[in-house]
């Protein structure tokens, strides 16, 4: 059973750790329970990529309220997984809050400032 919808709009990364020759193509993809989706390509966005995506995900009564995003670079061959973050939105969705923030991205051990 459907509870709610949650919107997501992807806007821009800050110094992402630059890695290999040339500049970074950078996306992101989004996954709520089963549901995933993914932001356009950012060509050439290197360390500071900007985009303009916004998704909307079916919040369901029995899911775990984290919604996981992944930033890769698109390389040819297998794109590079440069980092994550996952935010958990139970508090915000059970208020209807709308939340305009920044959230730190876990690098691993390689790839952010």
């Amino acid at each position: 059973m459907v509870y709610g919808v949650l919107e997501v709009s992807i806007r821009e990364a800050r110094k992402l750790k630059e890695h290999g020759i040339g500049k970074m193509d950078p996306y992101v993809v989004l996954q709520l329970g089963p549901q995933t989706n993914r932001t356009k390509v950012c060509k050439n966005g290197g360390r500071d990529p900007k985009w303009k995506d916004e998704f909307q995900f079916d919040v369901l009564d029995s899911m775990n309220p984290v919604l996981s995003m992944k930033i890769y670079n698109s390389e040819v061959g297998k794109d590079e997984e440069l980092g994550k973050v996952d935010i958990n939105f139970g508090d915000m969705a059970a208020r209807g809050r709308v939340i305009d923030g920044w959230y730190a991205v876990d690098r691993g051990e390689k790839n952010f400032d």
